[in-house]
């Protein structure tokens, strides 16, 4: 009975024992069939990704191609509106856009369009007669108005204009004086009045020209509030214009900020300390004219202090060759008569030293001249690797520069 029950409960473990192995077995079969539908789950979703970036970007590539197109007609739109050649025709749509091509790989299309305009027209200057037109228009102002905005004030009436630098300007001014009073004293009154006289013309166009040159307006540009540019590479236009953030204005091509008048000079060349202002559009005919009148006034007083030098000495000759029966001529006598006459040497060797140096200066302003360029221009070499435009030939510049006609001050009444 005992033996009976025993082999009844083996006999269940074992078929429970089986039934466990069975289901852990369909277990096993479900998992793994879970596990399969999961990974292919899992591949499709990642297809489907996959698909989804690559048609994500592709519509980018192709809003980006679009964007760049639109910007490049916007581009080809903004050149044929502002530009011209120098017979003031414009240019055709399909023009430009052909010519641009072959500057497609120096577009940043993350700049502005006017940017890119600016930096398309430059490039395609090189290759092309185009030029952007720009016009500048500052308004007349009263002195009043004018002594708040530069260091450069008015007088005598506010008709003149006083430089920053009038001290340096009297002592020129006294230099000059000095040297023309001793040259009288020394020299001129031995010569004769012819000699006197020819210098004193001479002295008076110079010291004409150095006040003309000094008192006149050099081509100031008044102050404005124009807003300024977001960005640094709008502030420079393809015309070669630049903002000025201290003036508030878009100043001329050719004009510049002076740091010692704090003011912004149309065509500036330079700021002579000597005359005490800028030298610029409206008084450089007169500088250049001052140049060559001080050139030839010091050429002239070493050409008279040689001579007196020489009749000195020839006199010394004729005196000891009368007295001793000599045979000495002015050469030997030469050295006696430089010590005798100590002044008149240095101011005959100033005279050479003077016309040396300023002569120089006005060669090198007739080259400017000769070439249409300014000091400031030539210097930061400005025209470098490009055609300078204002360059129309050495007549044309020539007389252009000293016969053509000079531009109203915008200060009100000032000459």
């Amino acid at each position: 009975m005992q033996a009976n029950e025993t082999t009844s409960l083996l006999g269940y473990h074992e078929i429970k024992t089986n039934d466990n192995e069975r289901n852990n077995d369909n277990d096993v079969e479900i998992n793994m069939e879970t596990k399969d539908d999961n990974y292919n789950a899992i591949n499709d979703d990642n297809q489907s990704t996959q698909f989804s970036y690559l048609k994500l970007k592709n519509r980018k590539q192709s809003s980006e191609r679009m964007d760049k197109e639109k910007m490049k007609a916007a581009i080809v739109e903004y050149i044929v509106k502002r530009c011209k050649d120098s017979k003031n025709s414009t240019y055709s749509h399909e023009r430009i856009a052909y010519e641009m091509k072959q500057f497609d790989d120096k577009l940043d299309y993350s700049k502005t369009v006017q940017m890119l305009a600016t930096n398309m027209i430059i490039s395609l200057s090189q290759i092309m007669d185009i030029h952007e037109e720009f016009e500048y228009h500052f308004p007349i102002i009263t002195p009043q108005k004018w002594s708040r905005m530069s260091h450069a004030k008015l007088c005598c009436g506010t008709k003149m204009v006083v430089g920053v630098d009038v001290t340096f300007f009297i002592f020129t001014n006294c230099l000059m004086v000095l040297a023309t009073i001793l040259w009288l004293l020394y020299i001129g009154y031995h010569l004769g009045d012819a000699y006197v006289a020819t210098g004193l013309l001479l002295i008076l166009f110079t010291y004409c020209f150095l006040h003309m040159a000094a008192w006149m307006d050099p081509g100031y540009l008044p102050r404005s509030n124009e807003a300024c540019p977001e960005f640094q590479e709008e502030m420079t236009r393809s015309d070669g214009s630049k903002f000025c953030d201290t003036c508030r204005i878009w100043r001329p091509p050719r004009a510049k900020h002076c740091r010692f008048c704090d003011a912004c000079v149309d065509q500036f060349d330079h700021h002579c300390p000597w005359i005490g202002t800028c030298v610029g559009a409206r008084n450089y005919r007169y500088f250049i004219f001052f140049l060559f009148g001080i050139s030839i006034y010091s050429l002239y007083c070493l050409a008279t202090g040689i001579i007196f030098l020489v009749e000195y000495a020839k006199n010394l000759a004729h005196t000891y060759n009368s007295d001793h029966s000599a045979s000495k001529t002015w050469v030997d006598e030469f050295s006696t008569t430089l010590y005798d006459n100590i002044l008149v040497t240095i101011l005959t060797i100033t005279g050479g030293f003077t016309f040396l140096s300023v002569i120089s200066l006005a060669l090198y302003h007739c080259h400017l001249i000769c070439v249409g360029e300014t000091t400031n221009e030539n210097l930061r070499q400005i025209y470098s690797g490009h055609k300078n435009e204002n360059d129309q030939g050495v007549k044309e510049n020539c007389f252009k520069t000293f016969c053509g006609p000079i531009s109203d001050s915008y200060i009100e009444g000032v000459c």
